[in-house]
């Protein structure tokens, strides 16, 4: 799940984002280190608002995402883990422009138990 606001002078961009992800594997924690291959997808809804009051722009876009990685988990931190993947993602279209590309992602994880 992510659900993220970015902004920037009047420009705002606000992002919710859930996903299904599906790990390859259980950890092995008698190797000092194991990498996890992944994948997943979901949906992206993205609301974008520039300006302030009735004169600004604002527009709502609903599209997907797909992606594919892997993480590495480590015996001495078993809560930790870091990743990369690769996906596409697509959020619709604002103000009749569509948005979305090929993106890269690297991560770290902790996983409270």
């Amino acid at each position: 799940m992510d659900f993220s606001h970015y902004g920037v002078v009047d420009v705002g961009v606000t992002q919710f984002a859930p996903s299904v992800l599906f790990v390859l594997g259980h950890p092995d924690l008698s190797k000092p280190m194991q990498i996890r291959p992944y994948a997943g997808g979901g949906m992206n809804i993205f609301h974008l608002s520039e300006g302030a009051g009735t004169a600004g722009l604002s527009d709502t876009g609903i599209g997907g995402q797909g992606f594919v990685g892997a993480e590495a988990v480590f015996a001495g931190a078993p809560n930790f883990g870091v990743s990369g993947d690769i996906g596409y993602y697509s959020t619709g279209t604002f103000l009749g422009v569509s948005v979305g590309g090929f993106a890269i992602s690297l991560s770290g994880h902790y996983y409270f138990k």
